[in-house]
């Protein structure tokens, strides 16, 4: 039933834009499927055309964002996710998704900057904690990590990164600095 429903979608997505090519919502939803269907490469040309025809970009940046990082152009999912931040600064999960990808890059003050802001705009994200935490311990604030690793537990204890977390917190702890 699913795939019949996503025909559908599609169809009249195609029918619309026929008419009206640069229909901003049918581009969404044409960029949603094709998302969905993990072509990520064709989201993000339909999300770039519905950027172009309309004024409401705020959405549409996040999905871009989305879509970059799916293709593993982090400089560009840095670009959109730094325009979902500055046009919604309470989105906890771009800031979150932003400092996960300043860290990839070494730009760990960035990165701490964001990642801090996630936990003060969501503090239950438990992967908040654990990004936060591996960046300040490149940043050699052993007892910020700590703390952060520990609160990474007591959000997620049976999580599938809680045994590396409780290695962590014993090298840590016992002066090691092993990973």
């Amino acid at each position: 039933m699913l795939l019949q429903d996503k025909s559908t979608a599609i169809e009249h997505v195609e029918t619309i834009l026929k008419f009206k090519p640069h229909h901003a919502q049918a581009l969404l939803i044409r960029g949603d499927i094709y998302r969905d269907s993990g072509d990520y490469e064709r989201a993000t040309q339909a999300y770039s055309e519905a950027l172009k025809s309309t004024r409401f970009h705020a959405p549409i940046y996040g999905r871009l964002a989305d879509s970059f990082k799916a293709q593993g152009k982090p400089t560009e999912a840095i670009q959109y996710y730094e325009k979902v931040v500055k046009s919604n600064p309470g989105e906890a999960r771009a800031h979150l998704e932003l400092g996960k990808l300043y860290s990839d890059e070494g730009r760990y003050l960035n990165s701490l900057k964001s990642l801090t802001t996630s936990i003060r705009l969501n503090p239950s994200v438990g992967e908040a904690y654990y990004f936060l935490a591996f960046v300040q311990k490149e940043l050699g604030n052993r007892h910020e990590a700590i703390r952060n690793f520990e609160k990474f537990l007591s959000i997620e204890p049976s999580g599938t990164e809680a045994e590396t977390v409780r290695d962590e917190i014993y090298f840590l702890k016992n002066g090691s600095n092993a990973n």
